[in-house]
C-alpha cells in the first residue's frame, strides 16, 4: 500500500542523526574511561563502523520487504509468537531507554539550570511537548527535524571548538598503550550510543525511492560518528583517563570549564543546555513515533479508531514509570544497564538474524524452482 505522506533521500540522513545524537553525549567519555586507556576514541569509531554494517543490513531487509516498517519485518521473518515477543521486547527498549534519557535530562536541567523546579514538573512538561509532536504525524516530525537539526549541528560545532584551548599535551600518548584487547571490549559500550540508527526501519516505507537512500545512510551515521568521537577524544586530552573516569557527565565538566564574553549568554554550559533540550526532545518524539508503529503491528490497530488511540497514550505512562522508577542515580545505573543489556541482545541478535532467515527463505525458494 502506497503512503500518502513521502520523504525525500536526505531525510534518510537527517533522521538517523537526531535519532543517533542521545542521552549518551553526557556520559560516553566516562563510561569508556572506566574500562581502558586513553584509546576510548577508537573503539567509537570501531563501534560506528559496526552501525554502519548494521544500517545496511537493515536498509537490505527493508528493500526485500517493501512497503513494510521494522515491525512488521518481524512478524513476517519470526512468525506470530516469537515475532511478538520480539516486538514486545523492542518496544520496552525503545521507551525504557527514552525512559531513562528522560531521567537523566530532568536531573541534569534541575542541576544545572532550574534548582527551584520540581523534577516532576520538568518531565511532565517534556512528556507533553514530545507526545503533542510525535500525535502530528511524520510529517511534522521530519519538519521539526528539518528545523532543529541545523541548530543542533551548529552548537556542537561550537562546543567541539572551544575546549582546544584546553587540550593537555601530555595526553598526547599512544592510544594503544594496555594494547588492543581494552579497546574492542569498549565497542560494546560504546556501541549502545548508536542505537537510534534502528529509526532506519521504521522510516523506510516512506521513501518513494529507497534505492536511493544509500549515500545518506553513510552520512546520518557517519556525522554521528564524528561527533562522538570527537567528544571523546577532547575530554581525554583535556581530562586524561583517569580523571575522566571520576566525571559524572564528563561533557558538562568539559564545557563548564570554559567562560566566553558573550551577551546572549552568560556562560557557556547555556549552549550546552540548549543543545541537550533539543536532544532529549527528538528522542522521546522519535521514540514514541517506533514504540507506535511496535504497536500497530503487535495489535493490527487501524490508525484513528479508540483502540489506536488507547495505544497512543499508554506510552506516556510507560515511558513515564521508566523516568520516575529509579529512586537515586545508583538504582537509575542499575536500570539502565539492563535495557542496555536487552539492547545489544535485540540489535546483535535480531538484525543478523532477519538477514540469515531472509536469505535462506530466498534460497529455498530458488530451490523450489
Amino acid at each position: 500500500m502506497k503512503n500518502k505522506f513521502e520523504l525525500s533521500s536526505i531525510d534518510m540522513a537527517t533522521f538517523l542523526i537526531m535519532s543517533i545524537f542521545g542521552v549518551r553525549i553526557l556520559t560516553l567519555p566516562r563510561i569508556l574511561a572506566a574500562r581502558m586507556d586513553l584509546g576510548s576514541w577508537v573503539s567509537v569509531l570501531m563501534a560506528g563502523f559496526i552501525t554502519l554494517i548494521l544500517s545496511f543490513m537493515m536498509y537490505w531487509f527493508g528493500i526485500k520487504y517493501p512497503g513494510k516498517n521494522g515491525s512488521e519485518i518481524v512478524l513476517i521473518t519470526f512468525g506470530k509468537y516469537i515475532g511478538t515477543l520480539g516486538i514486545f521486547a523492542i518496544s520496552i527498549h525503545i521507551l525504557g531507554a527514552a525512559g531513562m534519557g528522560l531521567r537523566l535530562f530532568g536531573d541534569t536541567l534541575k542541576l544545572y539550570l532550574l534548582p527551584e523546579t520540581p523534577f516532576y514538573a520538568i518531565v511532565i512538561i517534556m512528556i507533553g511537548v514530545s507526545f503533542y509532536a510525535f500525535d502530528n504525524g511524520l510529517k511534522s516530525i521530519s519538519t521539526l527535524i528539518n528545523i532543529l537539526l541545523p541548530v543542533l549541528v551548529l552548537l556542537i560545532s561550537i562546543l567541539l571548538l572551544l575546549p582546544i584551548t584546553k587540550i593537555d599535551k601530555t595526553n598526547l600518548i599512544n592510544p594503544f598503550g594496555l594494547g588492543v584487547m581494552p579497546i574492542i571490549k569498549g565497542t560494546i559500550p560504546a556501541l549502545d550510543a548508536f542505537y537510534g540508527f534502528t529509526i532506519l526501519t521504521y522510516i523506510m516505507p516512506y521513501f518513494k525511492e529507497p534505492q536511493s537512500v544509500k549515500k545518506w545512510i553513510v552520512v546520518g551515521v557517519g556525522i554521528p560518528i564524528i561527533v562522538y568521537a570527537a567528544i571523546v577524544f577532547l575530554c581525554v586530552l583535556v581530562f586524561g583517563d583517569d580523571e575522566m573516569a571520576w566525571l559524572l557527565y564528563p561533557t558538562i565538566t568539559l564545557i563548564k570549564s570554559i567562560q566566553v564574553e558573550v551577551q546572549l549568554f552568560e556562560r557557556v554550559e547555556s549552549l550546552l543546555i540548549t543543545m541537550w533540550i533539543i536532544i532529549v526532545f527528538m528522542l522521546l518524539v522519535l521514540s514514541f513515533y517506533s514504540s507506535y508503529l511496535n504497536t500497530r503491528a503487535l495489535f493490527k490497530t487501524k490508525a484513528g479508531t479508540l483502540k489506536d488511540r488507547f495505544s497512543r497514550y499508554v506510552q506516556i505512562i510507560v515511558l513515564a514509570a521508566f523516568a520516575f522508577l529509579p529512586k537515586d542515580v545508583i538504582e537509575q545505573q542499575i536500570y539502565r544497564e539492563y535495557i542496555q543489556i536487552l539492547g545489544r541482545v535485540l540489535i546483535l541478535g535480531f538484525i543478523p538474524a532477519i538477514v540469515m532467515i531472509t536469505l535462506l527463505k530466498e534460497r529455498k525458494k530458488k530451490g523450489e524452482k
